[in-house]
């Protein structure tokens, strides 16, 4: 099972496959967590680094990239750009509300780390411990 930061990167690899040299793109987008939840659950700066090494706008593959993700996913209610070409990504309250119910139901794929297998009990009290525990 993939993690949500998984499926987002390579989302936006095929957003910019224009831009993908030998298919390392893939491996060269960061999704991170963002420390303010108003700049949404995560944050990637992945259109600055091409736009810098392509010659182009990074606020216009931001745009390429919300685009495409408007178009071909539902996990988000929100992606905002910002003017220097941040990709902000604010997630749909029904992905959280599937985590819970993995967890309820025992399906604990998605929080195996290197093959292990573990029980976990889990007490949140904001939105980003959620997202930590999917990475």
């Amino acid at each position: 099972m993939k993690t949500i930061k998984e499926k987002t990167k390579r989302l936006i690899a095929q957003s910019l496959e224009d831009f993908a040299e030998c298919g390392s793109l893939l491996e060269k987008i960061e999704i991170r967590t963002s420390p303010n939840p108003d700049h949404g659950d995560f944050h990637t700066n992945i259109c600055m680094q091409i736009a810098s090494k392509h010659g182009v706008e990074a606020a216009d593959l931001a745009r390429q990239v919300k685009t495409y993700m408007d178009v071909n996913t539902n996990i988000f209610d929100d992606i905002k750009i910002s003017p220097e070409g941040h990709v902000n990504f604010h997630l749909n309250n029904k992905y959280f509300m599937g985590v819970f119910r993995d967890i309820e139901t025992g399906r604990f794929e998605a929080f195996e780390r290197r093959g292990e297998k573990k029980r976990l009990a889990v007490a949140v009290d904001k939105l980003s411990d959620i997202i930590c525990l999917c990475d």
